[in-house]
């Protein structure tokens, strides 16, 4: 399973990037993590900081989605947040929206205010 949070100013402030590589489990971990600082880091309660959360918990709330791959943005100027989630094809729907989620949980407890990380 990997997770990537990246910032760029041209095209992303924030892209979150999932490759689930294994069923999806209640408990999810990576085989490695970094937590990034290239791109710097947010306040907590900041306006980037809700517009994650809110992207975040919104992510695969799109049930008609049935092929793997998520793809959401939120907010404006400096605190937009974009997210990309894709599984493997052989991932069942519930299984990869679950997946998703409790991967956006872990790499959140992993790697705080971090506008990049990799999990």
């Amino acid at each position: 399973m990997a997770v990537v949070v990246s910032s760029r100013l041209h095209s992303y402030v924030c892209c979150l990037l999932f490759i689930i590589i294994s069923q999806a489990s209640a408990q999810p971990s990576f085989l490695n993590h970094f937590c990034l600082s290239d791109e710097g880091s947010f306040t907590a309660n900041s306006t980037y900081h809700t517009n994650l959360n809110t992207l975040l918990s919104n992510l695969t709330s799109n049930t008609q989605i049935d092929y793997g791959f998520y793809n959401l943005s939120y907010g404006e100027n400096s605190d937009k947040v974009y997210a990309i989630g894709v599984c493997r094809g052989d991932v069942k729907p519930d299984e990869c929206r679950s997946c998703i989620n409790n991967s956006t949980v872990l790499l959140t407890q992993i790697c705080p205010n971090q506008k990049e990380a990799i999990g």
